[in-house]
């Protein structure tokens, strides 16, 4: 019964958000809002993975964002998703500028910097360890497309939060992603690394809820795209160097393949 509820509440808050992000885009498009476009993604996926740890105990989540662009290269979007525990969703918005540079002679350089609210519905006074597990981060991300081949793109970032999930102090995030075609078969290479940086191994625990004696871990992914019919398909393994044993839900930190459908509108 507990499963039914969270599923009907789940489902009220993705529509909710899904319904507001349609008439937001149809909006926008009715106003012809001057240098302003708009574009949408739903997603249904058989787990949320965020920095290599499930966010559903492996369950399927579906996905929704809205996007915001100016000519300028400043952007807003809102993001969100079902995640399991105390939550019934994860909503992040973001504020982000992206410009192109000339760094490496006839490659396609973009740096992208921004700031990332993260909230979690729901959650209120019963999240485990604090009653406060909103942040923010801020980002910096630069991408070179044609890196190695032809339409290649490969990413680097960097993440920092000075408070962290659940209250867990200073957190840095760096990261590097790959994607390429696979020659003309359709299929697409997917590849990333990250890793993650605390304060020290109690800010950890605090934050994933583990029994770690580190103050980082990694998590990485690699898996193959297809695109059809309007519709990305990815299929990954995710992963991250986490122990079973320091994991207060060992599936959560277990490695697991990831299936995933895209639409963009």
């Amino acid at each position: 019964m507990k499963g039914l509820k969270q599923i009907t509440a789940l489902s009220c808050v993705m529509a909710g958000y899904m319904l507001a992000a349609t008439s937001s885009v149809q909006a926008a498009d009715v106003i012809n809002i001057p240098g302003v476009s708009t574009t949408g993604n739903v997603t249904l996926s058989t787990d949320y993975r965020f920095r290599g740890v499930s966010q559903t105990s492996n369950n399927p989540a579906i996905q929704g964002a809205i996007n915001f662009n100016h000519e300028s290269g400043t952007y807003a979007s809102l993001w969100a998703s079902n995640v399991s525990g105390n939550s019934t969703a994860e909503i992040d918005g973001v504020l982000g500028y992206a410009t192109k540079l000339n760094l490496i002679p006839n490659r396609d350089t973009t740096l992208d910097v921004g700031y990332i609210r993260y909230m979690y519905a729901g959650s209120g006074d019963s999240a485990p360890g604090s009653n406060q597990p909103d942040y923010n981060e801020l980002f910096g991300r630069l991408s070179v497309a044609g890196s190695v081949i032809k339409e290649d793109n490969l990413m680097v970032g960097v993440n920092y939060s000075n408070d962290y999930f659940n209250k867990s102090d200073n957190f840095w995030y760096l990261s590097a992603n790959y994607t390429a075609p696979i020659t003309d078969t359709g299929f697409g290479l997917v590849a990333g690394i990250g890793y993650n940086l605390f304060k020290n191994s109690s800010m950890l625990n605090r934050a994933l809820g583990t029994t770690s004696n580190d103050d980082s871990y990694i998590d990485y992914k690699l898996g193959t795209s297809f695109g059809v019919q309007g519709l990305t398909t990815e299929l990954a393994w995710v992963d991250t160097n986490l122990k079973d044993s320091e994991c207060f839900d060992k599936k959560a930190c277990d490695g697991a393949v990831q299936l995933s459908i895209s639409k963009t509108f």
